[in-house]
């Protein structure tokens, strides 16, 4: 994962997405009201690449086939912008 040189720190984090509700399922990083999230991350710079590893969610029923999930983005402090994230999934 990059981000542009001039861009400040940004977070990372895997949810899981549902196919019946066509939506993502919001997390928080170490819930418990909100669903855990699958994993979390930082990207402090354009150089930076951190990988995030993480488990596909597992299929609740035949509607819920499982394997989905959503990425959410936002700047590290309050005060800085949102900046674009270069993910490659592999």
């Amino acid at each position: 994962m990059t981000i542009p040189r001039e861009a400040a720190p940004q977070i990372v984090r895997v949810c899981e997405y549902s196919l019946v509700l066509a939506t993502s399922i919001p997390c928080t990083y170490d819930g418990p009201y909100n669903g855990k999230s699958l994993a979390n991350g930082v990207v402090v710079s354009a150089d930076s690449s951190p990988a995030l590893t993480f488990v596909c969610p597992p299929a609740l029923d035949h509607n819920e086939r499982g394997g989905n999930f959503s990425l959410y983005f936002a700047p590290l402090l309050p005060e800085d912008s949102l900046a674009p994230v270069n993910v490659k999934i592999s």
